[in-house]
């Protein structure tokens, strides 16, 4: 018999999708019995104790990991369920009106914030507890928080705000509030239109404050800016706790800030990677093998080809490039970005997604752009054995993990950050949008493991800084040792034990419930 059961539903992104399956596995090797409510089934089973009930809140994407033991059980588990496909709203509904008392007893639900504002009501009008999940940094929701509270008078003579108990490096500038939705926005500003609140919609560009002046190269961008899927703490208000996939050895700080301003408990259960990726770390062997904890989709080069890449090359001297799966940079930077690796004469992978969304040096959406000169078979015939350019899916582990390695260009997406830091990889930051920007500025001014390439002015990247941000990341000694530090001593040891503690308090919080 298990401890209870617990559901757990997770927003479509695999951004989302990946640490929520670390979570729901962490619970099931706990003893606790896991629904979980997704947007596409995973390929084999995660855990006995877990079963996987697929919604139908958005087009599928990648299928989720596996990290659990051969396939041996079936994937409905014992229970009979609601219907496949249904929303998550309407399944989460049929889970708690239909469940069997003689079942064990539903302790509570797990709720990604982004699906906070639909979901926790129905649990609240059913009195089954809630906890929301925060798969993103620490840092981005304590700063999101914060930026929805500041006011006029709040700014210094710099035109920033520091946030009392935060960080000096995490000040706020015009520009980050300029970003910031519902559910406060600056005094004087118009808010977003009729309908359209924390789970998404478009809503004007805020001016900055009066008295305010932005300087050149910082002017706010011109149109709509990405919907506002959260902003903060989110809806939160009638969960009995926070989750957030993090540790206190890397963002103390900022979960200590959530803690005060949330006013419930917190709980620090992250960073939510894949059991090999502990094992690899702590292990004998670095090297971590992606096919066998995520599924490959459609890609130029197998993970075979880029490990026989790797090898051919000397330790320390390979730099990766990625934005992630799902955004990219417009072709007017992309082709500056080609020019600045071919030039540099530094040996690169850069993975390239011409399905993901581009967006323009602002950071804005581009929903139609021009045929321009960026061309990637050009680029990789140019440079030939000297860079490898991979269009769809990388081995992104494998690259981090591997010792010809030493830099990493990123976006700064959180699940990218983590996996640089536990591979001890020193990072070149781009964000494009959302937490990326506080999550790059955490890189490199909180923790010091990187240094800037663009950073929050919104101007175009040109090739020559490309250029000089490889070779000052390339160069860097300190850097690079102090990023196998943090390595060592943050991930060197296996799932963080704070961590492990926080999932067995949540745990102890809702047995009590």
């Amino acid at each position: 018999m298990s401890n209870g059961e617990i559901i757990i539903t997770t927003f479509s992104h695999s951004g989302h999708v990946f640490p929520s399956t670390e979570l729901a596995i962490q619970l099931a090797s706990r003893n606790f019995q896991v629904t979980f409510i997704l947007p596409s089934l995973p390929s084999s089973p995660l855990h006995p104790l877990i079963r996987n009930v697929q919604c139908s809140d958005a087009p599928p994407g990648p299928p989720t990991t596996h990290t659990g033991p051969p396939p041996n059980h079936i994937d409905s588990g014992p229970h009979h369920g609601p219907p496949h496909g249904s929303s998550s709203k309407d399944i989460l509904v049929q889970l708690i009106d239909n469940h069997d008392p003689s079942s064990p007893p539903l302790l509570c639900v797990i709720v990604d914030v982004m699906m906070a504002s639909q979901l926790i009501p129905v649990c609240t009008e059913r009195g089954v507890p809630t906890a929301t999940l925060f798969t993103a940094s620490a840092c981005n929701t304590a700063l999101e928080h914060a930026a929805s509270h500041v006011k006029e008078t709040d700014f210094g003579p710099d035109k920033s705000v520091i946030v009392p108990g935060l960080p000096e490096g995490m000040a706020l500038s015009v520009y980050n509030l300029s970003r910031v939705g519902p559910p406060k926005q600056m005094p004087g500003h118009e808010g977003p239109p009729p309908g359209h609140g924390l789970m998404g919609g478009l809503h004007a560009w805020p001016r900055p404050p009066p008295g305010l002046a932005i300087g050149p190269g910082q002017g706010l961008p011109v149109g709509p800016p990405p919907p506002p899927l959260a902003v903060g703490l989110g809806p939160t208000e009638d969960a009995i706790a926070l989750l957030l996939n993090s540790c206190t050895d890397l963002e103390r700080p900022f979960l200590d800030y959530i803690a005060k301003e949330a006013k419930k408990p917190i709980f620090g259960v992250g960073p939510l990677l894949p059991n090999q990726f502990w094992n690899s770390v702590t292990g004998s062997t670095s090297l971590i093998h992606d096919e066998s904890i995520r599924p490959k989709h459609d890609s130029t080069h197998s993970e075979r080809d880029v490990l026989n890449w790797l090898e051919s090359k000397q330790p320390h001297s390979v730099i990766y490039v990625s934005f992630g799966s799902t955004i990219t940079p417009c072709d007017v930077e992309l082709v500056e970005l080609a020019a600045g690796l071919e030039q540099s004469n530094q040996a690169f992978i850069w993975s390239i997604q011409h399905s993901a969304m581009k967006h323009d040096p602002a950071g804005l959406r581009v929903h139609h752009e021009e045929p321009s000169l960026f061309d990637s078979d050009d680029l990789a015939k140019r440079v030939g054995d000297r860079g490898l350019v991979i269009r769809g899916w990388a081995p992104q582990l494998l690259i981090l993990s591997h010792k010809s390695t030493a830099g990493f260009l990123t976006h700064c997406g959180w699940n990218s950050t983590v996996e640089a830091l536990g591979c001890g990889i020193p990072m070149l930051t781009w964000p494009i949008r959302g937490d990326q920007i506080y999550n790059a500025r955490l890189v490199t001014k909180v923790l010091k493991v990187g240094h800037v390439l663009k950073a929050e002015v919104r101007e175009a990247i040109k090739k020559e800084q490309v250029i000089q941000g490889i070779q000052k990341l390339m160069s860097d000694e300190e850097i690079r040792q102090r990023a196998k530090a943090m390595s060592k001593d943050v991930f060197g040891k296996g799932f963080p034990s704070s961590s492990a503690d926080a999932i067995d308090a949540f745990l102890d919080l809702v047995d009590a419930k």
